[in-house]
């Protein structure tokens, strides 16, 4: 199955726009077809995801700290844990 990142949010004031773009995105993508990983970029420019943002709700509901920060080397997504310092490659 091939991957997909959509990428929504960012620094500019147009971030709330993208956040419901994406996400309106992210549930058009065939999901037999694509793995599908959504990006949300803070406007801090730290990167995050979560299987819940698919719910455009969920970013009225629940602040970044509940997602996973996330960052890319060499078109790999990795997840990162800063308590315990560690990284994983999670796409």
């Amino acid at each position: 199955m091939r991957k997909v990142a959509v990428f929504f949010g960012g620094k500019s004031c147009e971030s709330e726009i993208s956040v419901l773009t994406g996400v309106m995105v992210l549930n058009l993508l065939d999901k037999n077809k694509y793995t599908i990983f959504p990006v949300y970029v803070h406007t801090n420019g730290l990167m995050y995801t979560s299987p819940d943002m698919f719910d455009v709700d969920i970013f009225q509901k629940t602040t970044v700290e509940k997602f996973q920060r996330i960052f890319f080397e060499d078109g790999t997504m990795y997840a990162l844990n800063d308590k315990k310092r560690r990284i994983k490659p999670i796409s």
